[in-house]
């Protein structure tokens, strides 16, 4: 993935532009491990959702391969998201009424009308080696723990060529934690997957391949 030029603006309350990102130029190769460290509110999630293409930047370039990104309309970034993109959300965005399972196999039905026997299998087996019990129970109680991954296990049902974690250990404990973070390592490794992590957790950082950092919106060097 290459951003060049990329720059996200918004309007204050008075209607007057401000930048709320710049990234001159960031160069991912496919398959590397990339953390984006920062503080809260530095813009580590506006530069997450535009590398999934859910946010549009208001000046310069974002290109996957042979596809730019920011030149695709609403629908078409959206088929691109569908099937190279799996994404971790701070706030998860779990349907309550759901179970861990539906909420897993959730991103399976923009394609078809149900997961195949296979499908459903690997579902149980992301539920079961995320330590999740139970995958009838219901979204709604299960703790912030719980449903993060959920959360995971559902980013990852696709074999995503690219996985995008905004905070993916923030709500776990230090065993839980350790756990997703060796099952993401594992699957970008089986599946040469691009890993990309917006993360305040050391121990996430110290794993990855390259460290930026975004400060007051402006993207760093890389460590």
């Amino acid at each position: 993935m290459i951003l060049s030029g990329v720059s996200v603006q918004r309007r204050d309350s008075n209607g007057r532009l401000f930048t709320t990102l710049s990234v001159a130029d960031l160069s991912i190769p496919a398959g590397a491990r990339i953390g984006l460290a920062g503080p809260s509110g530095a813009g580590k999630s506006t530069l997450l959702d535009v590398m999934a293409g859910l946010l549009v930047p208001s000046t310069g370039t974002v290109t996957w391969g042979a596809t730019v990104l920011s030149d695709l309309c609403d629908r078409e970034r959206a088929v691109w998201r569908r099937t190279y993109v799996g994404q971790v959300f701070q706030d998860f965005l779990l349907i309550p009424e759901l179970s861990i399972l539906a909420n897993v196999v959730l991103p399976l039905s923009f394609s078809q009308f149900w997961p195949s026997g296979d499908q459903r299998q690997r579902a149980l087996d992301l539920i079961h080696d995320l330590g999740l019990k139970d995958a009838g129970r219901r979204a709604a109680v299960l703790s912030r723990g719980e449903q993060q991954r959920v959360a995971l296990a559902r980013a990852l049902i696709l074999r995503p060529s690219i996985l995008l974690a905004d905070e993916p250990t923030a709500s776990l404990d230090q065993a839980s934690a350790a756990l997703v973070t060796d099952l993401l390592f594992d699957v970008v490794r089986q599946h040469q997957a691009t890993l990309i992590i917006a993360s305040h957790d050391p121990a996430i950082l110290s794993r990855m391949d390259h460290v930026h950092h975004v400060v007051a919106g402006q993207l760093q060097e890389a460590s």
